[in-house]
C-alpha cells in the first residue's frame, strides 16, 4: 500500500509496496503521468517474462509534482534469465534513448 502523500508532497522515506491499481490511482492524475506510467507498465510486464519478480519505482513520479520528465526505476536481477530479456534493458547509450522511445505498434 502507498502511504500518504508528506505536507511537502513526498511519499514519506521507504519501500511501499503497491499493487499496480494502487500505482495507478496514486501516480497517474494526469496525461504526462498516464503515458510515463504505461511505459514503465510495459517494462514491469518485459521484465516479468523474463522471470524478475521485483522493480522499484522512484523519482518526481512518486511525488505530487505535476510535471517531470521520466521516472526512475531499478530491477532485481535474481531470477532474470538474460536470453528472454528485450535487450533495450543493457542499451545504455545516447542518454537510454532506446529505453525511453515509446512503444512498437506491431
Amino acid at each position: 500500500m502507498i502511504s500518504e502523500w508528506m505536507t511537502n508532497g513526498d511519499l514519506p522515506p521507504g519501500v511501499h509496496f503497491a499493487t499496480w491499481l494502487e500505482i495507478e490511482d496514486r501516480l497517474s492524475f494526469n496525461q504526462r503521468r498516464q503515458r510515463l506510467l504505461a511505459g514503465f507498465r510495459r517494462a514491469c510486464e518485459e521484465l516479468r517474462k523474463a522471470g524478475c519478480r521485483l522493480v522499484y519505482l522512484d523519482g518526481s513520479i512518486v511525488t505530487r509534482k505535476e510535471h517531470h520528465g521520466d521516472f526512475d526505476a531499478c530491477w532485481d536481477v535474481q531470477n532474470v534469465d538474460d536470453d528472454r530479456l528485450d535487450p533495450v534493458f543493457w542499451d545504455f547509450s545516447r542518454g537510454r534513448a532506446a529505453q525511453k522511445q515509446p512503444a512498437r505498434r506491431s
